[in-house]
């Protein structure tokens, strides 16, 4: 947990400062997606198995996607300030196609759980995982009939 605590400060204050680096949405995603599940497997049974990638992969890239949906508003401010955060450095158009890409990527990475060797019931046994894989779907879904629109017309206005 300790180690967690570190990364956790670094985010916003100096000397590393990841938000304000564009790193800051890769470290929230380890943070809060593997690392939690990672150790709580290490507590359980001493040791991290396989598994655990499969398990959190999903959550990383959920966790990801909503850092990157709270930049949006942000941006103006951000870009003034010089918070150089991914929005800020790369656009609202390419992070909108990121946040898509991501959001299929979740999808996806559920799907191969289960194919490789995750039991189907680990994800289903909480409304939360439940939740998480409806909302990617959507997600897939509103991404597969935006294909030939105009990206601003899709989730974000950028």
């Amino acid at each position: 947990m300790k180690w967690r605590q570190k990364l956790r400060r670094t985010y916003t204050t100096k000397p590393i400062q990841w938000s304000y680096r564009g790193m800051g949405e890769i470290l929230i995603g380890f943070c809060y997606g593997w690392l939690p599940v990672a150790a709580s497997c290490y507590i359980q049974i001493g040791q991290i198995s396989p598994l655990v990638h499969w398990v959190s992969l999903p959550i990383a890239f959920t966790i990801f996607n909503v850092i990157l949906i709270n930049e949006f508003p942000d941006y103006p401010a951000d870009r003034e300030f010089g918070k150089k955060n991914l929005v800020v450095r790369f656009g609202k158009e390419r992070m909108s196609k990121l946040y898509a890409l991501m959001s299929f990527a979740a999808l996806c990475s559920y799907v191969l759980a289960i194919i490789t060797c995750v039991p189907i019931k680990a994800f289903f046994s909480t409304d939360l995982f439940s939740f998480s894989l409806f909302s990617q779907l959507f997600m897939c879904f509103k991404v597969i009939t935006e294909t030939g629109k105009n990206w601003r017309g899709f989730a974000i206005k950028p």
